[in-house]
């Protein structure tokens, strides 16, 4: 059975946000097949725990966004790759 994700009227506008090459909820759930891997009902989990973390992320990119904090996300990116 499906479940599908519902978003409130500002969630949707996060979806709106032209993206980039990288962001906080890339650097942060960048395993998450792994993670989703570990759970009993992964499409749950990540309904309920993945989605509302990365909205929140998303949320703080939005409310942050300068060409200097996106250089910041692209460091860190870079380093939690090689890491």
């Amino acid at each position: 059975m499906a479940i599908y994700l519902s978003y409130s009227k500002f969630d949707r506008e996060i979806l709106l946000i032209k993206p980039g090459i990288t962001d906080y909820a890339s650097i942060l759930f960048r395993n998450e097949n792994k993670l989703l891997a570990l759970q009993s009902d992964p499409e749950q989990h990540y309904i309920e725990t993945v989605v509302p973390v990365k909205i929140r992320l998303n949320k703080k990119y939005a409310n942050n966004k300068t060409l200097k904090n996106y250089f910041i996300i692209i460091i860190i990116t870079i380093v939690s790759v090689f890491k």
